[in-house]
């Protein structure tokens, strides 16, 4: 086994189990294949850039000629970051949801749930579509249709990138400084919104552990602890 997947204890050797979603993944992918369909339409990679579990599987059809330009391998490189590559963007709302995972999460989910589910939707309407031009036999068709599919895939990819940076935005806009920050709603038409501020705080196992290894360093006194260390000052 590879060292690097190896951890040490006791002079024992343990296997690091690498999961489904982890966060040095560069790439992954869903393959759909569907072989009723004319191979055009039948064979879609649902492609992904980063950790699977904060990313978005972008559509592309097998018959494409292009890629959006945001997912090309010369939009960017592994070592400087830019905002004109899906890694890159998708990376950073990764990043920013490891230090907060059980607050940031919940909003990754649900955006990429509801984008996906949109990409489902427009499955149907343009594959009938394309179905319906592939079926007339006509090369001029055919030509139509792998256009379809491919300026499809381009225009969803280049608007998810857009999308996903602004998500980003958002995020490091609502979950800062240990804060949740929501929009306010101003008290008078002129007043700028003042914006409603949670401190989430740490969980309670985080505090129960200060306390046992500090002992009473920390420890607020309670009021009569209080009353009776200032009576016997006189």
């Amino acid at each position: 086994i590879n060292a690097e997947y190896m951890g040490q204890s006791g002079g024992a050797s343990y296997v690091n189990e690498r999961t489904v979603a982890i966060q040095q993944t560069g790439w992954n992918f869903v393959a759909q294949l569907r072989w009723w369909l004319p191979r055009e339409v039948g064979s879609v990679i649902w492609f992904a850039v980063d950790d699977t579990s904060t990313s978005v599987h972008l559509p592309l059809y097998g018959c494409a000629t292009r890629i959006p330009s945001y997912w090309s391998e010369t939009s960017g490189d592994a070592a400087t970051l830019t905002f004109d590559s899906a890694f890159w963007v998708f990376n950073l709302v990764a990043q920013l949801s490891y230090s907060r995972y059980s607050e940031i999460y919940p909003e990754i989910a649900q955006r990429i749930a509801k984008t996906e589910g949109g990409y489902f939707e427009n499955q149907i309407e343009l594959e009938t579509h394309a179905l319906a031009l592939l079926g007339t036999g006509r090369i001029e068709d055919y030509l139509q249709a792998v256009e379809l599919l491919t300026t499809s895939g381009e225009s969803l990819g280049q608007q998810l990138v857009e999308d996903w940076f602004n998500f980003w935005k958002y995020l490091v806009a609502r979950f800062r400084d240990g804060f949740i920050i929501s929009p306010g709603v101003p008290a008078h038409p002129r007043d700028l919104p003042k914006p409603k501020v949670v401190e989430s705080g740490y969980a309670a196992d985080w505090y129960d552990r200060i306390a046992k290894d500090t002992g009473d360093h920390y420890r607020v006194q309670g009021q009569d602890e209080v009353d009776e260390r200032t009576m016997r000052r006189f």
